[in-house]
């Protein structure tokens, strides 16, 4: 009978007149009776819809409704006070509910003709949902919900059984929570209405879930291990939502979810990260892949990486910052040792950025990531003024110099961690300062393909514009090789350099070169103004080299020296001797100069062309210097280096960082001035936001960047508005 819905013809219309409601209702009482006790295979299901239909026909609905209604009512409260509230209440509850049900739908085909007329007129609830709504008024929520209370209790137990280890059955939670959610606390809206799983289970699981997994977060941490902390939780949620699409309503897993990520992710994560033996600094440090790719799975569940970010920055800080204080101690107390030291340290910046990016590996190259441990770099490397720039440039200097010892391998490594140094450098042209003093002096010695390589890279992270002088100077060679090949003198080449491309400034001593020098250069002067008429030359000796071949007692050598050393060696050619004053007044050298190519070719141990009487580094006026007859190489070509600072003078740069902010000074005016002629008008905010915007050579103040248009405001390029002293005008 039941596994097909019940189909019953209307009876026929020639009906007697004459209805008897008690003797029609009294059939369908007992007979409603006997299908709520599960007692109905004898009934005529024909015979009890033709009471019902001739009951609502003759008017009689609205008693056979509240009949019906007040019978199932109280057969429902007998019902209820025969149920045991013990740990069996669930099967009970639940046997209960599944007979219910299967009455109702009886009934409901009984009445139907009850249900399609007189509760559709009347907009009331339907016989199959009055019976859903006793059974939860006369049976769950009877006496304050005390049988509903229980249910929640019990279901909520066998859940934390569960969560333990234990076995239980998902069956009979999954029917309880079933009717619970068939349980409308809205009568009129039974479609769409909140249900006694919402009103009252749901608030209560999240209260007891939230209260278990503190205390498991508490445990888990307690035992103040990460690893084991990730492990953990990683378990407990993948277990958590597995079993729980076995039994909770899909309404509940979003916020089951968000709830047991913040208790033992978002809320804990931080000092988790922290953990001195086992944390974020030592999973960094041995770069474990499996905390941290783990990690980073669970953060990505929450969407939340402020503790991961500010904890890796901290990390990046104390790494770096301990090294780089350590080297700039050592900068401090011996200038000699920078190139070192600069090696060192940008090669340390290379080492921890890769460690950095195998990470960013595990972190699955997250974007947000990537971003904040850059921006990490950036701060730490720029809070340290120009030094970034400096030891970046003597990087790239001393491997350009070794670069012929270099596979394509570490060239390419080179390249690509020169110009992740460089892309974390803000002031960009206090780099390009260094960086074309090392240039222009490589240059003069010697050019590699590495060099234009180098410079092509640059041009393509940040523009032409930053390197449109860099290539000047390899302009200016190819034009001085040519122009050397048309001057046609084997013994002479000439580097012509344009004084705005090149960082060098002119000597203005007049050096008084041998003869053979002297002519050379006359032929030289006269041949560059015919071809050059209204351009002048100034000489920078202490830049050229000069090939001499010298006869010695054991064997013939032939050196290529610095034009110093090289003028000073030749006044040895009909002189025996003389002395530092003596050598200064016929050479007319600066000082300084003078005295480094003295110590090169008369005290360096293998280039002692020269020998010095009394032999010391130190140099005096009545110091005597004798051509060394008996000097002797293993190599027939000798090569002589000067003694040179290979770092800048405090000086030096101090002229350089003069220069530079001169220069700012022009980019910001410039910058200025073109933003002001496009836009008219602009507020002060306005108008920084845009001047940042545009400089990519570097970051000035805003305090610099006010002086500027201070400066601009006094010069009439702007105006300032008569009504709002921050707002600019521009003047045509």
């Amino acid at each position: 009978m039941l596994s097909r819905k019940s189909k019953i013809r209307p009876p026929k219309k020639n009906l007697s007149n004459d209805v008897n409601f008690e003797k029609s209702w009294s059939i369908l009482s007992q007979s409603i009776d006997q299908i709520l006790n599960q007692n109905a295979s004898n009934l005529s299901f024909e015979e009890l819809y033709r009471n019902s239909y001739n009951l609502v026909l003759r008017k009689f609905g609205k008693q056979l409704y509240e009949n019906v209604k007040n019978q199932i009512s109280d057969h429902l409260l007998g019902i209820n006070s025969r149920i045991l509230l013990n740990k069996d209440s669930m099967v009970k509850v639940n046997e209960i509910w599944e007979s219910h049900q299967i009455s109702m739908r009886m009934i409901s085909d009984v009445l139907m003709y009850l249900d399609r007329v007189y509760c559709k007129e009347n907009h009331l609830p339907l016989t199959y949902d009055i019976g859903i709504n006793l059974f939860r008024d006369k049976i769950i929520k009877l006496n304050d919900n005390k049988i509903g209370n229980h249910l929640n209790y019990l279901v909520m137990e066998q859940i934390t059984l569960n969560r333990n280890g234990l076995i239980t059955d998902f069956f009979i939670i999954k029917s309880i929570l079933k009717m619970f959610e068939a349980l409308i606390e809205d009568e009129l809206n039974l479609e769409n209405g909140e249900n006694f799983y919402l009103k009252y289970f749901e608030p209560f699981y999240i209260e007891k879930t939230h209260q278990y997994y503190e205390n498991i977060s508490l445990e888990l941490f307690n035992h103040g291990n990460g690893s084991e902390y990730l492990n953990k939780v990683n378990d407990l949620i993948l277990n958590e939502e597995n079993k729980c699409i076995l039994y909770l309503s899909s309404i509940s897993l979003p916020k089951l979810n968000d709830l047991i990520n913040k208790i033992l992710i978002t809320s804990k994560i931080e000092n988790v990260l922290k953990l001195s033996n086992d944390g974020l600094k030592s999973w960094i440090q041995h770069s474990k892949q499996d905390e941290l790719s783990l990690l980073y799975k669970l953060l990505k569940k929450v969407e939340y990486f402020d503790a991961l970010i500010a904890q890796i920055n901290e990390i990046i800080i104390d790494d770096e910052s301990l090294t780089l204080r350590e080297q700039l101690k050592q900068d401090e107390g011996k200038k000699s040792k920078i190139v070192t030291i600069a090696i060192d340290y940008i090669g340390q910046v290379i080492k921890l950025k890769a460690k950095y990016d195998t990470i960013l590996n595990y972190f699955q190259n997250d974007p947000i990531l990537q971003r904040n441990i850059e921006n990490s770099f950036i701060e730490i490397l720029n809070s340290k003024g120009t030094k970034i720039s400096e030891y970046l440039s003597y990087f790239i200097d001393e491997f350009i110099k070794k670069s012929k010892e270099r596979n394509d391998d570490e060239i390419e490594e080179f390249l690509n961690s020169s110009i992740i140094i460089f892309r974390f450098i803000k002031d960009k042209d206090l780099f390009e300062k260094f960086y074309k003093n090392h240039l222009a002096k490589r240059l003069l010695k010697n050019s590699n393909d590495l060099e234009k390589l180098l410079i092509s890279t640059i041009k393509n992270e940040i523009g032409s514009s930053f390197t449109l002088k860099l290539e000047g100077m390899f302009k200016d060679m190819n034009i001085s090789k040519d122009l050397s090949a048309k001057f046609n003198h084997k013994n002479f080449q000439i580097n012509i350099l344009t004084k705005t491309f090149w960082p060098i400034q002119p000597n203005p001593s007049e050096i008084i070169l041998t003869p053979v020098l002297e002519s050379l250069q006359k032929q030289f002067n006269q041949y560059y103004s015919d071809l050059y008429s209204g351009r002048n030359l100034s000489w920078l000796y202490n830049f050229g080299t000069i090939d001499i071949r010298i006869k010695f007692n054991k064997k013939i050598h032939e050196l290529n020296c610095p034009t110093y050393c090289g003028i000073i060696i030749l006044l040895f050619e009909d002189i025996e001797e003389l002395t530092f004053k003596q050598i200064k007044e016929l050479t007319k050298i600066p000082n300084s100069d003078l005295i480094r190519s003295l110590l090169s070719i008369s005290v360096a141990p293998r280039t002692r062309i020269l020998t010095k009487s009394p032999m010391s580094k130190e140099i005096k006026d009545d110091d005597i210097f004798k051509f060394n007859h008996n000097f002797s190489a293993p190599m027939t070509k000798v090569k002589i280096l000067t003694v040179i600072n290979k770092i800048e003078t405090d000086q030096e740069r101090t002229t350089n960082l003069k220069e530079i902010e001169e220069d700012r000074k022009f980019e910001i005016d410039a910058t200025i001035v073109r933003i002001m002629k496009s836009k008219k008008i602009l507020s002060h905010n306005e108008l920084l936001v845009e001047i940042v915007k545009q400089l990519k050579r570097f970051k000035p103040s805003p305090q610099f960047i006010k002086r500027r248009i201070d400066n601009l405001l006094e010069r009439e390029y702007l105006k300032r508005d008569d009504n709002d002293r921050t707002t600019y005008h521009y003047l045509a």
